[in-house]
């Protein structure tokens, strides 16, 4: 198996074991009134304008959009490799286990 392949499945199981409303929850962003709706943690966001929708988070004022590892980048303004590892720490997944490099 190579390295980037491993790293594709272990992006797929971050992101199966850390889905948005959960970790949303666990950054303490505001629930809007709709399901799948937020306050945006990146504006001063009166009226929820950030949503899920097939698994991705969107911004509709322009903030940005992406998966769970792009909204820990954005949140913590870190780079790739280290929203990576992040992520995979608040999945509870162990790197040194998994064999697997901290690259996307």
């Amino acid at each position: 198996m190579t390295a980037s392949y491993q790293a594709k499945l272990l992006r797929e199981e971050i992101l199966n074991r850390l889905p948005l409303p959960t970790l949303f929850q666990r950054f303490n962003i505001r629930p809007g009134r709709t399901k799948n709706t937020y306050h945006c943690p990146f504006h001063d966001d009166k009226s929820p304008s950030l949503s899920i929708k097939d698994g991705l988070w969107k911004c509709h004022a322009g903030c940005g959009q992406g998966s769970a590892i792009d909204f820990i980048q954005q949140l913590e303004n870190l780079d790739n490799k280290e929203a990576f590892k992040r992520a995979t720490e608040l999945a509870g997944i162990n790197l040194a286990s998994k064999g697997a490099t901290s690259e996307r």
